[in-house]
């Protein structure tokens, strides 16, 4: 837990996340038995590992105010299927999905995305990708 007064970090709907300008998710409680997370509103950066071996994790949502997804975030999530990344993201970094053996389904827009760093989907070799065009 995180004592309540903490004016750094704070631990709610099974993430910790910093607090100020630029809420960063640290990590994502990865026992949750949740099989479905949509990432709040009020992050805007997925820091490096938050979901690392995230053992239940299968759909997940990454919301319109995100703008940079880190390095390794989703590794060895074995159980993610689907995920929706918003519009606002711009850069997925290395190694993101990889090793996600049972990922199948990204949703993204491609004509943000600026930086796509090496090896986002290693191992992860069922992966269909939507790519959507903002109008």
């Amino acid at each position: 837990t995180v004592d309540e007064e903490n004016p750094y970090v704070k631990f709610d709907n099974n993430i910790l996340y910093t607090v100020g300008d630029n809420h960063t998710l640290i990590s994502y409680l990865s026992s949750s038995k949740n099989e479905s997370y949509v990432i709040p509103d009020h992050i805007r950066t997925i820091n490096h590992d938050a979901f690392g071996v995230a053992e239940n994790l299968v759909t997940l949502t990454i919301h319109e105010n995100i703008t940079q997804i880190g390095k390794y975030p989703f590794y060895l999530c074995s159980k993610l299927k689907n995920v929706k990344i918003g519009r606002s993201v711009t850069s997925i970094g290395e190694y993101s999905f990889s090793y996600c053996d049972n990922l199948k389904n990204v949703e993204v827009y491609a004509n943000n995305i600026l930086e796509c760093q090496d090896n986002v989907f290693e191992n992860s070799n069922k992966v269909l990708i939507y790519a959507r065009q903002i109008d």
